[in-house]
């Protein structure tokens, strides 16, 4: 029994125990900040990539909506009544409306909402990170509060632009965002 006692508190040895423990325990922590710490960094990338495809996407929309209604070279809304797609016209065709397809009201919902149409226009076929757009005028709409002028109509539009990806021949191998926005123009009352 004196034997085993003295074994027992003999504490040769502890230290190398403890030490191996300590070595075993930040190991451990050090693999676990080295696992974090790059998924942050992968995550972060991600989100400046995604902003990165946002802004450009806006950006093709603003430079689209300035040409709204501009006569030549912008997309002219010839029959206000009328809803229709106007980036969709080619040289000396008309715009592209529900009445002038003869669809019904889900077809040009579907026609509206196509996101993989490759006719739409883009800004530069060459570029890797080009634009795509569609500008739909919807019609007119009410006057927002504080244009109560007498001489004054709202014209409504919907401007859809993508950030896409293709192989320079016109071929759309992806889309990354797509930003769908309302505008109004303000513009000389329509006679009726």
């Amino acid at each position: 029994m004196r034997n085993f006692l003295k074994i027992t508190d003999d504490e040769r040895g502890s230290a190398i125990v403890i030490v191996l423990l300590i070595v075993a325990l930040l190991t451990v922590v050090g693999i676990a900040a080295r696992t974090t710490s790059t998924t942050e960094m992968m995550t972060v990338r991600n989100v400046i990539l995604d902003r990165q495809d946002f802004y450009f996407t806006e950006s093709g929309i603003y430079t689209v909506a300035r040409s709204v209604d501009q006569g030549t070279g912008g997309f002219v809304v010839l029959d206000i009544d009328t809803p229709m797609i106007l980036s969709a016209v080619t040289e000396g065709a008309a715009p592209l409306s529900q009445a002038g397809l003869g669809v019904t009201d889900e077809e040009w919902e579907a026609i509206l909402t196509n996101y993989t149409d490759a006719a739409w226009p883009i800004n530069n076929a060459t570029e890797p990170g080009e634009y795509a757009y569609r500008v739909y005028y919807r019609g007119q709409g009410e006057l927002p509060k504080g244009f109560g002028e007498k001489g004054s109509s709202s014209y409504v539009y919907s401007i859809v632009s993508r950030k896409q990806v293709s192989d320079g021949a016109g071929n759309v191998s992806g889309t990354t965002t797509i930003i769908d926005t309302g505008h109004r123009k303000i513009g000389p009352k329509a006679s009726s």
